[in-house]
């Protein structure tokens, strides 16, 4: 998506965060609550593992693109 996006196109938060969760967030989210569910853990835990996987997804992908463009206001 960020190879079609136009430089001067920005995108509100919650875009941004939904595009965020598709490259990377799922990933981390999904292998968090593997990782509790093989561990035996019940689904209350596995459902925070992927809160939290979710969640670090989301900062190791604003971490890599420091310069994305999100609307400040968020229109």
């Amino acid at each position: 998506w960020q190879a079609t996006m136009a430089d001067a196109q920005l995108l509100d938060f919650d875009s941004y965060e939904m595009k965020s969760f598709y490259k990377t967030g799922s990933l981390f989210a999904h292998s968090a609550k593997a990782v509790a569910n093989v561990g035996g853990h019940n689904d209350r835990v596995c459902d925070l593992a992927y809160e939290y996987g979710r969640s670090l997804g989301l900062a190791f992908q604003v971490k890599l693109s420091p310069g994305a463009r999100i609307d400040p206001s968020g229109a």
